[in-house]
């Protein structure tokens, strides 16, 4: 790949070719990370690749350069098939990336700073320029303001229906290598500001604005109503900006972290655009730790979006959420969102709270340090129902109603405003539990780790 792209579930990232583990602070431009609500963790999978990288860094006067070669491959397959085990649409491809990069960071003084570099990507195609650059000054010791500007370049995109309320109960995403079967190179161009600063030790509050705009993206939303392509999808563009602010409080004992981002989204395509599910307007975040001692935390944290919007389900689709008596989810029906339009229905807003505790011991064992730890989590606190989606009412005579598992006895039924009904995941609560066992050798210097427990995601 190209410099990779900002990770995983921001908005503003419509590539999601990284993972990003789930917690309390999303990684990423502006924190504005609005596919959170679902902590257990979303599954992105990234194509198999092989990576051969050489560079180097010198460093002269107040400067340092950084360049290199890089060169990878990666291949991805995907295949869909009838009842009759006959394959209906399996594209593959072969990727091939040789990236040649540079990088240059003067230094002004011990307040101001310069950095550009770019990047020289060769792949089916011809060759792409990926340049950057970043400038930092500090005017005072405790704050800092940056400015930055980034292309990148992405050479798989996947396949999957970002706009199917699949994409909640199984959210794999399946890469094909762009150059091939009509799969373009999708090209980034972000712009950042932020502002850091640090009144006192422990205290840290910032503020950022970016924009951003995308082109040669995979959309399969426009052209099939599927969870994942059926071999139709389009080539659209993509544009965001927002602002957003943050505070974290640190000591040795807790921590509290708050964010709020405000973000506009829309993806193009043939002359007509939409609100992607992903894109709530508005995002509060917040998070507590707490220490009691120095082997046991707890966390609790919540998240609140508004402005969130949906594509209707044009059938009937019922969905039993996770739980731990049938051992994970159940639907039933047909999530085909045949002829609907993209994101036009407005969804209420989403709440939920969120409490994990972890608890580790340490202690020798034949003369080896060894570390145990068991950890859980209580998700949806509260017992809210959210609703995710709206199906249409059967025809004349019949009604459906949402399921709910033995565990989840509180779900939505009301009907909406234009005869859709809320299809909502009858959460009440789930906890899941692991049991980490870490054992190192001294002598070796090496280390390994055993981890077992039960996974329900939310």
């Amino acid at each position: 790949m190209d410099e990779p792209l900002l990770r995983g579930r921001m908005a503003t990232d419509i590539f999601q070719n990284q993972s990003q583990a789930p917690g309390l602070e999303c990684r990423g431009i502006g924190r504005l990370c609005v596919e959170c609500p679902n902590w257990a963790g979303r599954v992105e999978q990234s194509p198999p690749r092989s990576r051969l990288s050489r560079g180097g860094r010198a460093a002269e006067g107040g400067g340092t350069s950084l360049f290199g070669l890089r060169v990878e491959q990666s291949r991805t397959s995907y295949q869909l098939q009838s009842d009759s085990d006959q394959p209906i649409y399996s594209p593959s491809a072969t990727t091939p990336v040789v990236t040649l990069f540079g990088e240059e960071q003067v230094g002004f003084g011990s307040r101001a700073m310069l950095k550009v570099g770019a990047s020289l990507a060769a792949s089916s195609g011809g060759p792409r320029l990926g340049p950057r650059a970043e400038v930092r000054w500090s005017p005072v010791s405790r704050l800092t303001l940056t400015g930055s500007y980034i292309r990148a370049h992405q050479f798989a995109q996947s396949l999957r229906n970002a706009e199917s309320v699949v994409g909640n109960i199984f959210p794999a995403d399946l890469y094909v290598g762009a150059g091939t079967h009509g799969v373009p190179v999708a090209q980034s161009d972000q712009g950042v500001l932020a502002l850091d600063y640090r009144p006192a030790p422990g205290v840290k509050l910032g503020a950022q604005a970016y924009a951003r705009r995308e082109t040669g993206l995979l959309l399969v939303a426009p052209s099939d109503g599927e969870p994942f392509t059926t071999g139709r999808f389009t080539v659209g563009s993509g544009a965001s900006e927002g602002p957003s602010v943050d505070a974290a409080v640190t000591s040795s004992r807790f921590g509290v972290v708050a964010s709020y981002a405000l973000q506009r989204v829309r993806l193009s395509y043939n002359g007509s655009s939409y609100i992607p599910d992903l894109a709530a307007t508005h995002q509060l975040q917040g998070g507590v730790t707490f220490l009691p001692t120095h082997s046991l935390s707890l966390r609790l944290g919540g998240t609140a979006l508004f402005g969130r919007r949906t594509t209707t389900i044009a059938s009937g689709f019922e969905w039993e959420a996770c739980n731990l008596t049938d051992r994970g989810c159940e639907f039933a029906g047909s999530p085909y969102y045949g002829g609907e339009s993209l994101g036009a229905v407005k969804l209420p807003a989403y709440f939920r709270a969120d409490f994990s505790a972890r608890q580790r011991w340490s202690f020798m064992m034949g003369g080896r340090q060894m570390e145990m730890a068991v950890f859980g989590t209580y998700t949806n606190l509260l017992g809210r129902t959210n609703v995710l989606t709206y199906a249409r009412d059967p025809p004349p005579g019949g009604r459906l109603r949402s399921k709910c598992g033995p565990v989840h006895p509180s779900c939505s039924d009301s009907t909406g405003a234009f005869d859709p009904r809320p299809v909502a995941p009858c959460h009440k609560s789930l906890a899941v539990w692991f049991l980490s066992w870490n054992h190192a050798w001294s002598n070796l210097g090496s280390a390994a780790r055993w981890d077992t427990g039960r996974f329900f995601p939310g």
